[in-house]
């Protein structure tokens, strides 16, 4: 009896235990749509902020907040990015997501998010949600060009609602939505995005993207003349500005690429050394230049081995091995730069004579990232 008793307890608790859950899952707002909790905060360059205040405008031309019960302002060209305190965990997760590739997940998140949208939730949340959509798309676009159509349908929606003009987000969408019309081969429409975004009224480099836009179009039209005309234009029009220094740099690249295609080796290489001279100069703290470093010593090394390979130089072998070991002792990021650098380093070992070294670089890159495939070409 006293078995008895006690099972009919245990099923009692267990039924209680299912009932509680329902009540929850019916009452209880999506855990994974719960808000963070906080002040909003403005990230400002240098890695300074100006944290628990209250976001009153996200402008183009400056972000309005109140601190203390006082109305101050920044300046946009000044701001990094903006946290609102009452995020959804999901835009938050979405984010992290996006900063490390796993984009199909951050999509699921951001769909949740937008989908949730109503009549109650924050006017800066379905802008931030559409912005982070497209850029998740528009950076898959780059290993699956299927989502370059759909980066540009979801980037539509942010940059020809009225209601968003003059927003922050505004021009730094016409920037993504130009780069995904032409992933898409939508050229004419991508000229059209690069022009408004070149005319927008706000204060930035904006007239300096569209213009870096529009030498993308004549590159990718095969006038390579012209695009290094406009590559330079961006280049000189950005000057020492801190907030066009990437820009400028990711020109210099472009520019090496392009005389690297004409095989023009001393100018490939004197536009990737203006490139790595201009990172070392203006790198920060943060290692935000970082990425058109190793680009920059990597497209060195393909000048000097190409160079090296044609006319069988052995001294350009070892400037172009001494350029990508730049990049195997710089940063671990980006990987398929490291990846790069690790194979042809590697091979020019091998074609100066120094099996030895060989041998360590392709070893590393084998065991470091075996299903790639710089590995598989090392074997």
């Amino acid at each position: 009896m006293s078995e008895l008793r006690s099972k009919t307890r245990r099923n009692r608790i267990k039924a209680l235990s299912i009932t509680l859950a329902i009540i929850a899952v019916a009452v209880l707002p999506d855990p994974a749509f719960a808000q963070i909790r906080g002040g909003d905060q403005i990230i400002l360059r240098g890695d300074t902020r100006h944290r628990n205040v209250e976001i009153i405008k996200e402008g183009c031309d400056e972000i309005a907040f109140r601190l203390g019960g006082a109305r101050r302002t920044v300046p946009t060209t000044d701001v990094v990015d903006v946290v609102y305190g009452n995020q959804p965990t999901r835009l938050v997760q979405a984010k992290s997501d996006i900063g490390i590739g796993k984009y199909k997940k951050a999509l699921a998140h951001l769909e949740y998010v937008i989908n949730s949208v109503g009549d109650n939730s924050p006017d800066w949340l379905l802008p931030h949600a559409l912005y982070q959509k497209g850029k998740a798309l528009n950076f898959w676009g780059k290993t699956d060009p299927s989502r370059y159509g759909q980066a540009a349908e979801t980037l539509e929606k942010l940059t020809q609602n009225k209601d968003n003009k003059g927003h922050r987000l505004q021009p730094m969408a016409l920037r993504l939505l130009g780069d995904a019309l032409l992933g898409a081969g939508e050229v004419a429409e991508a000229e059209k995005s690069f022009k408004e975004l070149a005319a927008v009224q706000c204060p930035g480099p904006w007239a300096i993207h569209g213009k870096y836009g529009q030498a993308k179009i004549q590159l990718k039209g095969g006038d390579q003349m012209k695009a290094r005309s406009l590559f330079l234009d961006v280049i000189k029009e950005a000057g020492f500005r801190p907030e066009a220094q990437a820009l400028a740099g990711e020109a210099r690249l472009a520019m090496g690429k392009s005389w690297l295609a004409e095989a023009s080796f001393k100018n490939a290489i004197d536009a990737f050394k203006g490139a790595i001279r201009a990172g070392d100069e203006t790198i920060g703290s943060d290692g935000g230049l970082l990425p058109i470093l190793t680009k920059a010593f990597n497209g060195m090394g393909d000048a000097y081995l190409q160079r090296a390979d044609k006319f069988e130089d052995a001294k350009d072998y070892q400037e172009a091995l001494l350029a990508y070991m730049h990049v195997v002792v710089l940063s671990e990021e980006p990987v398929s730069e490291r990846r790069h650098a690790l194979l042809q380093s590697g091979k020019c070992s091998t074609k100066i004579g120094w099996k030895d070294m060989a041998k360590s670089l392709f070893g590393e890159l084998k065991s470091r990232y075996p299903t790639s495939q710089e590995a598989k070409e090392a074997n």
